[in-house]
């Protein structure tokens, strides 16, 4: 008991030492933190990817309110969803 109180005292201890001399933050400036520029392959990529996922997230929230519905209106749900071209 007596080890441990000395052991979370020291580690108290330590820590506002540390702060006191270091904020915690510290390790990264702020010309660090700034993105690099991208380059115009990087944004024409970086656009195509927000593009797929804007395709996939509206995708996703059709096909979802497609089941809700079914589900609304009791009608039987497939086993398991279908992943041929033609059921969509």
């Amino acid at each position: 008991m007596r080890a441990a109180a000395l052991a979370l005292g020291l580690a108290v201890a330590a820590a506002w030492l540390l702060r006191a001399d270091i904020d915690p933050l510290s390790f990264i400036t702020s010309t660090q933190a700034q993105p690099a520029a991208l380059t115009e392959v990087q944004a024409q990529a970086q656009a195509q990817a927000l593009h797929a996922y804007d395709k996939a997230l509206r995708d996703f929230k059709a096909i979802l309110a497609k089941r809700r519905a079914q589900i609304a209106a009791k009608k039987k749900l497939p086993g398991r969803p279908s992943t041929s071209p033609a059921s969509r």
